[in-house]
């Protein structure tokens, strides 16, 4: 079937807080007029997570509810025909995972970040680049530190954050300092441990809650629901924006979650309660926030018995100075007109306004190292998909009785193995 539908944009949306990053951005396109745009999401698969599931659920609830009209995949991840058949100019996506978009067509490819910081977590982020054979046209970030290592790997340009734009400190909601509880799905037992301390918290601090989608939607949310239960305020997702609980609050307290960046980005001070800052790590390259605690910039404890001194001293009035010395140093951008520096980007793509040593050099890069490339990054995953099977018969099959079943799965494997050596030899070439 001939592509004769086309559309500027597509948004491949998997969550309600990357819709939350973009939300400003597709009200202005689409009041305006601005560009033709599809909105892709996920679909619960046969092959996906409970959790997951629900994450793309509420990612398509919150696009339905302000008034979008979004298409789903047909399982899982898999494009429905109507988004196979279009021909876009431009795909904006949180990550680049080339089996999202391979049967595509798609002429420019663009990251954007749902985080304010990429490297809070360089084994999933970095990784993206180094390992998994990142293939895109140009990356968004908020944070100027961030450019120096993307560079190498794709054009970077600055943008304000959308999702934060709307950020200001607001009406305090009691008299004591109001402590901003942000755990994530990282390290689910220090939100377990920070209940064992929250009565004794509660006593100094106003303790308001957000929980993280991926919390929220997991097996683990009775323990948001606990703390739901304890805390003197709770900032649902469902109808509280990040910049609702950040605008309340004094202080922020949370572990290696992406939010650390958020306040910092917003000038409220923060601090980590975890059990290491540099657990997300990646080769050589250490977390943000261990080199902030390093620094002594960023307090941090992993003994619940410790927290209320480490937000004592975050809200001593030389850290504070500190901190917001740290935040001009992270962010040091131009925030007027936002949606209108994305646009400018993004207008630069869809119009074909690159230089023209650009598109030389894309073809040159597409002819010499895009198949190979793209080979290598399949093998990989599908290696994935064996070595996730192998560990599910491990773990539900007693293989000694089913030796059939043992031997089925090893060929399969070895294929795949075989498969995945020769596209890296040949990537390597």
């Amino acid at each position: 079937m001939a592509n004769n539908r086309k559309r500027d944009l597509l948004f491949f949306i998997e969550n309600e807080v990357q819709f939350e990053s973009l939300r400003p951005l597709l009200v202005y396109i689409k009041k305006n007029k601005l560009a033709s745009f599809d909105i892709l999401i996920p679909s619960g698969g046969s092959s996906e997570a409970v959790n997951l599931k629900d994450i793309y659920e509420g990612g398509a609830k919150i696009a339905k509810d302000n008034n979008f009209e979004v298409i789903r995949c047909t399982d899982g991840i898999i494009a429905p025909g109507l988004v196979k058949n279009t021909k876009y100019q431009v795909l904006l996506a949180a990550y680049m995972y080339d089996w999202y978009y391979q049967n595509l067509d798609i002429k420019y490819r663009i990251m954007f970040p749902y985080a304010s910081y990429y490297f809070n977590k360089p084994n999933w982020t970095i990784k993206q680049f180094i390992d998994q054979d990142y293939l895109a046209d140009a990356l968004l970030s908020h944070a100027i530190g961030t450019k120096p290592v993307t560079d190498i790997f794709t054009r970077t340009y600055i943008v304000p954050s959308l999702k934060l734009m709307d950020y200001k400190p607001k009406k305090k909601i009691s008299k004591k300092p109001v402590l901003f509880f942000a755990p994530s799905y990282n390290e689910i037992d220090f939100a377990k441990k920070f209940l064992s301390e929250i009565a004794n918290i509660r006593k100094k601090y106003t303790v308001i809650m957000r929980g993280h989608h991926r919390v929220v939607h997991s097996d683990n949310n009775y323990i948001s629901a606990q703390l739901y239960d304890q805390a003197d305020e709770v900032y649902d997702m469902s109808e509280f924006s990040i910049t609702d609980a950040l605008g309340a609050a004094d202080v922020v307290l949370s572990d290696n979650s992406a939010v650390i960046f958020d306040a910092i980005y917003c000038g409220v001070p923060v601090a980590l309660f975890c059990e290491d800052p540099d657990s997300l790590s990646y080769r050589d390259i250490h977390t943000a926030q261990a080199k902030l605690v390093s620094s002594g910039d960023i307090l941090w404890t992993n003994t619940p018995d410790e927290i209320i001194e480490i937000i004592d001293a975050t809200l001593d009035k030389s850290m504070l100075a500190r901190q917001e010395v740290m935040r001009q140093k992270f962010f040091p951008i131009e925030r007027q007109e936002p949606v209108q520096q994305w646009l400018d980007v993004l207008n630069m793509y869809i119009h074909d306004k690159l230089p023209e040593e650009y598109y030389f050099a894309k073809k040159y890069w597409i002819e010499r190292f895009g198949k190979q490339a793209v080979e290598l990054h399949m093998a990989r995953h599908k290696l994935g998909e064996v070595n996730n099977l192998i560990n599910q018969l491990n773990t539900n099959i007693e293989l000694e009785k089913n030796p059939g079943v043992k031997i089925a799965t090893k060929r399969l494997y070895e294929a795949w193995l075989r498969k995945f050596r020769k596209a890296k030899d040949d990537a390597r070439q």
